[in-house]
């Protein structure tokens, strides 16, 4: 009975550790993705949300379609529950540390390799109950600025 329990604390103890060194592994690549974020982000994009949640709002089924200029974001109509925590990529930043925060069971970040933004984002609390789950995706990324490389506004992320 007593190595029944010894065995697992251990595995408690390593499972914790496990979890620990995943967030601040995300907190790492969160924090590299946010600075190349701010060295190339262009003044003005557009991009799609999309995401996954138990809760669905009724005017957002599908996401919604942000178009940023110099910080200010420009609100087609619609989904307004979700535009104030996912309209902006800055917000989106602000949005995955808070939640890394709270320490969840698991989590999946995956950031654009040449701007730094997420383009998704995974997360489920707690393993063991069923409804916490959360997912976004940031689709068909385009750049919009007037002084952009050339085919910059043509640049789109891989769909998935």
């Amino acid at each position: 009975m007593r190595k029944t329990s010894m065995t697992l604390a251990v595995v408690l103890v390593a499972s914790a550790q496990a979890l620990a060194t995943e967030a601040s592994d995300a907190i790492a690549q969160l924090d590299a993705a946010e600075v190349r974020w701010q060295r190339s982000a262009p003044s003005a994009y557009e991009f799609r949300f999309e995401y996954g949640a138990m809760l669905r709002y009724v005017d957002c089924e599908e996401g919604f379609r942000a178009i940023v200029a110099n910080q200010v974001t420009v609100e087609p109509p619609g989904c307004n529950q979700l535009r104030g925590t996912f309209a902006t990529i800055p917000v989106l930043f602000t949005y995955i540390r808070q939640e890394l925060l709270k320490a969840p069971d698991s989590v999946k970040v995956m950031f654009n390799p040449k701007y730094g933004y997420p383009e998704s984002f995974d997360i489920d609390y707690r393993k063991n109950i069923s409804d916490d789950e959360f997912h976004f995706a940031v689709r068909d990324f385009r750049c919009l600025d007037k002084n952009a490389p050339p085919n910059a506004s043509l640049e789109r992320t891989r769909d998935r």
